[in-house]
């Protein structure tokens, strides 16, 4: 196939939410990016359009149904995609990585001390080619760092983040759009990387979700950087920076303790030192007479004929799982679904790797009932687990320990068909230990508040992570209640 052609300009109004394009702040980051020609990624969707190389080599796509043979009485499906990185062979050069810290008041302490620990680990584990960006916000944004080269900068790097104090209030976009202009004018030989940190709500500036996450979409797809989020502590408005994390196609992570940060920041970079693609997009398409009744997955953008998915950044080794539930037509059938991956090499060129699942109709229930795939069944009911604990976690929330106790429950009860299989049963083991605990706390038999709250936000960060593809044995916040405990 022949190469891509340079990408266009792309205009950031056209996909940007309604209600970021009203806001007089957004129109001035649409203005500034609206004129920018990606450099060699092109994650907006016209340079899809271009003939791909075979990527193969770099990705792996495999569909799966649940079931390969249907008898006339079958009229669904559930269909999982898995998308698998294999180990770059096309160097991604330097990685530029912004880190955004917040510096409002309430991280004055020991908070601060963990953030300026975590920082100089992660300026020691950065490679000599590799860039640092560092800003701290409170009031305003104060960059310390910009685009510091390790090779001859990294002293000054370090003396940088000795500077970093705690005060005033938080303006978080005042932060995250400083990082975005430093990682605008990077050269495009590498990765670009937000990482934000943050343990409060926003008070100046853009303060609501949708401006922020508008933020995080527009510099995603115009510019190609991803913004991984860190939550820290109970008070946490862990919605927001979900949502950033997920429009910026990245992580969010949510620690309890500060004290945790320098792993989340070294599994960060060590993330970014292996990525083998960017820019990965996944189109399902169904086939003749079929229709995607259910996508499982956050992240999904409904088209006309198919569902699509932005994952942004894989690192080797790294699999995401996508699943669908298909309503099929009657009669004959073949192809049951598409999966059409497309993504950035080292090199900046576009690759697409596809696959397809079919299904046929028999009269033979013996031969229908052989063809079943536990395996696909296994893994949408973890996935509705993760969808139900999410419910179960807002109800909490809110207050009514009881309701959530009984979805909790009612979700165990409905895994246990599947309880063979070792992940389902660590997942069985886990809602007994939340039931348990939701139950304590409600008779007054459990500590309250804060390790409450905790709970809430550890748990609603797993069911989050997993429910953007990671497998259950990969997803990172992985809670048990006997480590909740409130700085």
């Amino acid at each position: 196939m022949n190469a891509a052609p340079p990408c266009p300009a792309l205009s950031a109004h056209s996909r940007m939410p309604a209600v970021i394009r009203s806001s007089l702040a957004a129109a001035a980051l649409i203005a500034a990016v609206a004129p920018l020609t990606v450099a060699a990624g092109c994650h907006g969707g016209s340079a899809r359009e271009a003939a791909p190389f075979d990527g193969a080599e770099f990705v792996s796509v495999e569909v799966s149904l649940d079931q390969t043979l249907l008898t006339d009485d079958d009229s669904e499906a559930l269909v999982a995609v898995d998308v698998t990185a294999r180990e770059a062979s096309e160097a991604w050069g330097s990685a530029h990585i912004a880190v955004v810290i917040d510096a409002s008041g309430s991280m004055e302490g020991a908070r601060m001390e963990d953030a300026r620990a975590a920082a100089h680990a992660l300026i020691d584990g950065l490679d000599p080619a590799d860039s640092l960006t560092l800003i701290s916000f409170g009031d305003s944004a104060t960059v310390h760092v910009a685009g510091a080269r390790m090779r001859r900068e990294r002293a000054h790097a370090h003396a940088a983040v000795d500077e970093l104090v705690a005060e005033g209030n938080t303006c978080t976009s005042c932060g995250l759009q400083a990082a975005y202009d430093v990682l605008q004018g990077a050269r495009s030989d590498g990765l670009l990387r937000v990482i934000l940190v943050s343990d409060g709500h926003a008070n100046r500036g853009l303060t609501d979700d949708a401006s922020l996450r508008g933020m995080a979409l527009a510099y995603h797809e115009q510019v190609g950087v991803d913004t991984t989020t860190i939550g820290l502590g109970r008070l946490v408005n862990d919605v927001s920076l979900a949502a950033i994390a997920e429009a910026g196609a990245a992580n969010y992570y949510f620690i309890p303790s500060s004290s945790e940060m320098d792993e989340v920041l070294g599994t960060e970079l060590a993330r970014a030192h292996r990525t083998a693609v960017q820019g990965l997009r996944v189109r399902l398409v169904p086939g003749d007479g079929v229709r995607i009744a259910e996508v499982l997955n956050t992240g999904a953008t409904w088209n006309a004929d198919s569902v699509e998915f932005d994952l942004g950044q894989l690192a080797a080794g790294e699999m995401r799982t996508l699943l669908v539930r298909v309503a099929l037509p009657t009669g004959d059938m073949g192809r049951a679904l598409t999966a059409r991956a497309t993504f950035l090499g080292g090199s900046g060129r576009v690759y697409e790797v596809s696959a397809a699942g079919r299904v046929e109709r028999t009269d033979d229930p013996a031969a229908a009932k052989a063809s079943l795939d536990p395996d696909v069944a296994t893994a949408f009911a973890l996935l509705r687990s993760a969808q139900q604990i999410e419910q179960a976690m807002s109800l909490v929330e809110s207050g009514d320990r009881a309701a959530a106790i009984e979805e909790l429950a009612a979700n165990r009860e409905d895994l246990d068909a599947y309880a063979v299989a070792p992940s389902v049963q660590a997942e069985i083991d886990q809602l007994d230990e939340m039931i348990e605990f939701y139950a304590g706390v409600e008779t007054g038999s459990a500590a309250a508040a804060a390790p409450e709250r905790t709970s809430v936000l550890s748990y609603r960060a797993q069911a989050a992570e997993r429910r953007r593809g990671t497998p259950r044995s990969q997803a990172y916040n992985a809670p048990s209640v006997a480590t909740f405990a409130d700085e």
